[in-house]
């Protein structure tokens, strides 16, 4: 199987990895499961990490485009996502699809330097909570 998804700090962060050359089946039953990952946690906003650094090769720009869109349309609560570890071409590819879909994703070079920005995203939404818990 060429890609790993799993919660990472379930029900805020899921984690993705993709290995090799993905296919357009491959690539949908992916995001088919980080939709389903998803909506098991319809109250919280999900935030993905996907680690590209294993990847040689996406589906066509059509097919990553229309299932990044699709990613954000049927998990509502899918919240800011991240790539790391793309190569130069791919991470032209990206960004490509980025601005085509109008996805909210942040290209960063490692998945520590993802990994922390979303966590930081995490926990002021934590702070954000607490706060509003206190006040009611």
């Amino acid at each position: 199987m060429p890609y790993e998804i799993r919660w990472e700090d379930k029900p805020h962060v899921v984690y993705m990895k993709a290995v090799g050359v993905v296919t357009e089946e491959e690539l949908v039953a992916g995001i088919d499961e980080a939709i389903r990952l998803a909506l098991e946690v319809p109250d919280s906003l999900v935030h993905t990490l996907l680690d590209c650094s294993a990847l040689e090769q996406l589906p066509p720009v059509t097919v990553t485009a229309r299932e990044f869109r699709r990613m954000m349309q049927e998990s509502p609560n899918r919240a800011t996502s991240t790539l790391s570890g793309l190569n130069r071409v791919m991470r032209l590819v990206v960004e490509m699809v980025i601005k085509v879909t109008g996805t909210h994703v942040r290209i960063f070079d490692t998945l520590e330097e993802a990994r922390t920005f979303i966590h930081q995203i995490v926990a002021s939404e934590r702070q954000i909570a607490q706060r509003r818990d206190d006040i009611e």
